[in-house]
């Protein structure tokens, strides 16, 4: 829950001060909870992973959530 309640209190002060929009810190911050896990990984998990950040930059925008499936 730590980034959920980190992004929380983001989104709360910039809506109050309007210093930036909503869709931009939510943006900003996936790819920094994307970067932290990958970093994450590469440095406590068992699998080899090579990739940057612009490989990650490339990933497109999701526009809609996945089809869900039984298990989830």
């Amino acid at each position: 829950m730590g980034f959920a309640k980190l992004l929380w209190s983001e989104l709360q002060t910039a809506m109050h001060d309007l210093i930036r929009e909503p869709e931009d810190i939510i943006a900003q911050r996936t790819y920094d909870l994307v970067f932290h896990a990958l970093d994450y990984i590469a440095e406590h998990g068992s699998i080899e992973l090579d990739w940057t950040s612009e490989s990650v930059a490339k990933v497109p925008d999701l526009t809609q959530w996945p089809p869900t499936t039984e298990s989830s």
